[in-house]
């Protein structure tokens, strides 16, 4: 069959990706067969890399080209098993690896990540239909991951860094969804990846993501939460010297904490009102807003 084979390789144009997806499916067809399944790729879709997807695509099961279709919404170079089983409700792993098998998708053998190439992510995308439940389901997965790693430490930095570029993509699909029904999910991993924010220096996500979080609270009347954002972005304001501001956050979560009572948190709103006089050159304010703190955490048995 080198004959078929020399005109499958002019079709494709020596492209590398091509020829890799081309051969995925050769293993299991001739190479007569795969020359015609190419050469019948209507002209305005095919482009070489294009025609070899199309071929791939269809040899595909409907479980399988689901999720493969469903793999574009990730924004990130790669992806964990774990996320994108978080899509379906049935088992992935055999799809996983068939998508492999035909070179749809590539598996790190060292770190178990798949990735997919920007073209065939592209393709993907278009081959998604409706993504919205599917990027319901993907937020309730990233605010569950930030959830578990939600602590100052190097080993949950580096778990939430692996992931970042797809929690970014899917917080940023929340902010432009609003009414869909995202706003728990999101507003949740806003407040779990304030560490990592912090330490790794997001600042102006940090406080684009907070300022979406105070909307998103606010519509949905949740004043404990609306509070504990509010606070947090005092805190990142306060931190790219925008003092007007930070001031404003904290007299916002400090209002709130009374109405609801909530002494720890009233608590940590004076401190950081304390911080920001002291910072501004208030010392003797910065003391009674201290003083203040401290009595409630004396009340409340806090020894730290």
């Amino acid at each position: 069959e080198r004959q078929a084979i020399d005109d499958i390789l002019d079709i494709l144009d020596g492209n590398p990706q091509a020829i890799i997806l081309a051969a995925g499916v050769f293993q299991d067809m001739s190479a007569a067969d795969l020359l015609s399944a190419l050469r019948s790729r209507p002209f305005d879709v095919v482009g070489p890399v294009r025609a070899a997807f199309h071929v791939s695509y269809e040899r595909l099961t409907q479980p399988q080209q689901r999720l493969f279709a469903a793999l574009g919404l990730f924004a990130g170079p790669d992806l964990s098993g774990e996320a994108a089983q978080s899509l379906f409700d049935q088992d992935t792993a055999l799809d996983l690896a068939r998508l492999c098998g035909v070179s749809l998708l590539r598996r790190d053998q060292a770190t178990g990540r798949y990735s997919l190439h920007p073209l065939l992510k592209e393709y993907a995308k278009g081959k998604l239909g409706a993504p919205d439940p599917l990027q319901l389901r993907l937020a309730a997965y990233y605010s569950q991951l930030t959830s578990a790693h939600n602590q100052p430490t190097e080993e949950h930095l580096n778990a939430i860094a692996l992931d970042f570029p797809n929690i970014r993509g899917s917080v940023e699909w929340c902010i432009e969804s609003k009414g869909r029904k995202a706003g728990s999910s999101f507003v949740d991993t806003v407040i779990h990846m304030v560490h990592f924010m912090d330490m790794r220096g997001y600042w102006t996500e940090r406080i684009a993501w907070g300022e979406a979080g105070i909307d998103a609270t606010k519509s949905a009347g949740d004043g404990p939460r609306l509070a504990l954002i509010a606070q947090h972005l005092g805190i990142a304001y306060r931190g790219l010297g925008r003092m007007d501001e930070a001031r404003a956050s904290y007299e916002q979560s400090l209002e709130i904490n009374r109405r609801l009572d909530n002494q720890t948190s009233i608590s940590g709103d004076l401190h950081q009102l304390g911080n920001l006089a002291y910072s501004q050159g208030h010392p003797d304010e910065a003391r009674a807003l201290y003083q203040q703190s401290l009595e409630i955490e004396k009340r409340l048995g806090d020894q730290q």
